[in-house]
């Protein structure tokens, strides 16, 4: 069965929130008025943003709206991406690719408006292998370009591949729009997803990010400390690496330290060697004990 944002597609007419790919026509229609959207070619497939009132066409082949806009779908990952270089406040983080983990909230959060699209500037689409889209995308509603209807409406329907269901087209143009009531849609949770499973599935795809080192908040603010003393030309990965490591080997001998001097009095306080231990081991693992260690 098809994700529920979907329904089964009219391939007799456009309609707003129509998934089109980008088949070898679209891409000269790109190539002759829009060569810039030519040009990217991670632009694989587009959404229509035209009211689906507007596209029935009438007597003649032709609809309502001289223009059909359409704005560009891209990978999931982008969006993330770019939501984490807003939390990146300072440059030097942005330039070596770190974060502080305490942010990391925020992602999450983002994430989960985008999937039950909540989000303004973008529209979640997920996967749909078996109709072409492959991987789950949005779309950049900012990202908009408008397409002559009477010369492009074929070649549109033609790349159709996807349809959104009606409540999901309505939360679409409310989102074009930018209306002031909010249209409802089925979120993910309850009646499609459990809470848990909802949660992996806004966790997953940020805790992948290869592009970005999470780093503790007393790490963070320390390397950056560091970083910044030191001439622009040795800002590079390798020190920022180099850095980690050291600040990790401090942190490691301290907590070290403090756990062998709480040994030590538990043993004075005649406290049995085997739960001395336990109490250690659990110490260790600890993840507010860990990061107390500054």
């Amino acid at each position: 069965m098809p994700h529920f944002t979907y329904t089964t597609p009219d391939l007799e007419q456009l309609g707003q929130g129509d998934v089109v790919c980008r088949t070898t026509a679209l891409e000269e229609i790109l190539r002759e008025v829009h060569p810039h959207y030519f040009e990217k070619k991670d632009y694989r497939y587009f959404l229509v943003l035209t009211q689906s009132c507007d596209l029935v066409r009438r007597a003649g082949g032709r609809c309502t709206s001289p223009y059909i806009s359409i704005a560009a779908v891209r990978p999931l990952g982008l969006a993330i991406e770019r939501e984490v270089s807003r939390l990146q406040y300072d440059e030097l983080e942005e330039d070596l690719g770190i974060c502080d983990s305490n942010r990391k909230a925020k992602l999450y959060q983002f994430l989960e408006r985008v999937l039950n699209n909540n989000e303004d500037r973008y529209f979640f689409l997920y996967r749909e292998p078996l109709r072409g889209l492959e991987d789950d995308h949005c779309a950049f509603l900012q990202l908009s370009i408008p397409l002559k209807s009477d010369l492009h409406y074929q070649t549109l329907l033609n790349a159709k591949i996807l349809q959104l269901d009606e409540s999901f087209q309505h939360k679409l143009g409310y989102l074009v729009g930018n209306s002031y009531s909010r249209v409802g849609t089925d979120d993910w949770t309850p009646n499609h997803a459990t809470v848990d499973a909802f949660k992996k599935a806004t966790r997953k795809p940020i805790d992948d990010l290869e592009s970005v080192t999470w780093l503790e908040g007393p790490v963070h603010r320390e390397v950056l400390k560091r970083l910044k003393i030191l001439p622009a030309g040795e800002q590079t990965i390798e020190k920022l690496e180099e850095v980690i490591r050291e600040i990790g080997k401090t942190k490691d001998a301290k907590r070290a330290a403090i756990l062998d001097k709480i040994s030590t009095m538990l043993v004075d306080l005649a406290v049995e060697p085997e739960t001395a231990q336990k109490l250690r081991a659990r110490l260790e693992s600890d993840a507010v004990f860990r990061t107390s260690i500054r």
